[in-house]
């Protein structure tokens, strides 16, 4: 909560001290992940609107790379994201609702590079997708029928590059030769609970 007001407060002054603009100006201009204001690098915040004109989203920039907290809302004035920026890449913990307000994504970055966990969910609830990555590759993927029901599941050896691939209800059916390697992603496996999925 307290981290929620820090954040709002950042953006207040971030508004107050360098404008809000509309990301549709004409003055705007994009190159590669540069955005410009009348060939200047923005700094300030970029915001769009629904046209009943509610908030559709507010994007905070320093010298023309996001900088900060981007939020998303849906139509109905629903949060739909909020994703941190620095320097213009994704950075910490990205997070997604649906239009009933229920868990849609749950996502780490380090500069710009998925970390750890990643969560998706289906607007019902249920766990759509997940995965477990380290700084270069992705180590365990699992997708899920909108039933709830497992479909996908892939684990891959840290020490072997050939992965052990599932499709037969989610259970593993190719072994790698590496025997060590298939105990450690086992073992990561057998960590993962569904429970404790992120809120």
């Amino acid at each position: 909560m307290i981290a929620r007001v820090c954040i709002l407060f950042s953006l207040l002054l971030i508004c107050s001290c360098q404008g809000e603009y509309d990301r549709l100006d004409s003055n705007f201009s994009q190159h590669k992940q540069y955005t410009f204001y009348k060939n200047t690098p923005f700094s300030g915040v970029q915001i769009s609107s629904f046209n009943n004109g509610k908030k559709k989203s507010i994007t905070p920039f320093k010298d023309g790379l996001k900088q900060g907290i981007s939020y998303k809302w849906h139509s109905n004035g629903v949060l739909a994201s909020e994703r941190p920026y620095h320097q213009g890449e994704k950075q910490g913990t990205h997070r997604g609702w649906h239009l009933n307000g229920k868990k849609k994504f749950y996502y780490q970055f380090d500069k710009g590079r998925y970390q750890g966990e990643t969560w998706q969910w289906f607007a019902n609830g249920n766990v759509s997708d997940y995965t477990l990555n380290n700084d270069t590759d992705e180590l365990v993927h699992k997708k899920w029928r909108r039933s709830g029901s497992i479909f996908w599941n892939t684990v891959k050896s840290p020490d072997v590059r050939e992965a052990i691939y599932g499709l037969r209800g989610g259970g593993l059916c190719r072994k790698i030769e590496d025997e060590e390697g298939v105990q450690k992603r086992q073992s990561i496996s057998s960590e993962i609970r569904l429970s404790n999925a992120k809120s």
